[in-house]
């Protein structure tokens, strides 16, 4: 009896160790999403210990195995294992119509976050109301039905991919709620930049958006300081004000570095009016111009370039 019970007890400490390291693997085996989503997942344990069957029997010449070895048989099953619960939210649309799906089921969906139907188009989530979720459809809503199922992504619409054009870029930004003297400041701002990486070997590209805005602005300040006004009240000088900041642009030779400083300037027409005081004089200064017009763009010619206007003096 006494040596019974000893086999015994052995017996149980060994079972008890290898439920031990049973409910270890199970536990490293579960997904990580498992605790927030109770009912969807109540059959993963059942499933994953009907995987832990043996595929051969043991020998009965072998005799019993070992708690180390069922412990480590069971170990290798556990984690061998690579299938996991899906845990995707899902929904069905009520109704369809001018692009836009109701659906029903997304409950813990935010705003802005994006959808997939079970016809592959994709969808934002723009309205959450108590009873359904109204989405806007990225594509042909006539490929979608009522009943269709709507799988929630998780995240929002995300951004494009980066370039990383912003390591390389600076922008000098003075915008209408600015002062004229900062707007009228700003170009030549990010002109002194862009020649100092002229002036040491590289090349730089520079954007004047726009330089009518610009000459709006001296023209407030030359008012304001009663200087006589001429053609369309804008100052005398004010051909003066663009030419010094376009002609900062050059090709440098060897002896200076060889950089360079393209500039392109922008310039905005009134009623597409290419003879104005301000469009001349940068005409005038630029190496030609890309005149863009508002009807062509209505039209559908796109990009809507106006090639009897548009002029290149290169070449």
């Amino acid at each position: 009896r006494r040596f019974v019970s000893v086999r015994f007890l052995y017996f149980v400490a060994s079972m008890a160790f290898v439920s031990s390291r049973f409910a270890n693997c199970l536990v490293r085996q579960l997904p990580r999403g498992v605790l927030r989503y109770p009912k969807q997942c109540t059959g993963v344990s059942s499933y994953l210990t009907r995987k832990l069957c043996t595929s051969k029997r043991l020998s009965a010449g072998r005799g019993s195995p070992g708690a180390a070895e069922v412990s480590s048989i069971l170990e290798e099953r556990i984690l061998a294992q690579t299938s996991t619960a899906n845990l995707d939210e899902t929904g069905r649309v009520l109704s369809i119509g001018d692009g836009i799906a109701r659906v029903y089921g997304l409950k813990n969906i935010q705003a802005e976050e994006m959808v997939e139907f079970s016809s592959g188009l994709k969808g934002m989530a723009l309205n959450l109301e108590p009873d359904n979720v109204g989405i806007v459809v990225f594509g042909n809503d006539k490929l979608i039905k009522e009943g269709d199922i709507v799988k929630a992504y998780g995240r929002d619409r995300g951004r494009p991919r980066r370039t990383r054009a912003m390591k390389y870029t600076i922008i000098v930004s003075a915008t209408a709620s600015d002062a004229a003297p900062l707007q009228y400041l700003a170009p030549y701002s990010g002109c002194a930049m862009g020649e100092y990486f002229r002036d040491n070997g590289m090349h730089a590209l520079i954007i004047y958006d726009d330089l009518s805005k610009q000459a709006v602005a001296y023209r407030q300040m030359s008012l304001l300081l009663r200087r006589p006004p001429g053609r369309e009240a804008y100052p005398g000088d004010v051909f003066y004000l663009h030419s010094r900041l376009l002609e900062r642009a050059a090709k440098m030779n060897e002896n200076f570095g060889g950089g360079s400083l393209t500039a392109l300037p922008v310039i905005e027409t009134q009623a597409g009016d290419v003879s104005a005081y301000i469009p001349t004089n940068v005409i005038s200064i630029t190496d030609g111009q890309i005149f863009l017009e508002t009807e062509l763009f209505y039209k559908g010619i796109r990009p809507a370039i106006n090639v009897g206007l548009s002029v290149s003096r290169v070449g």
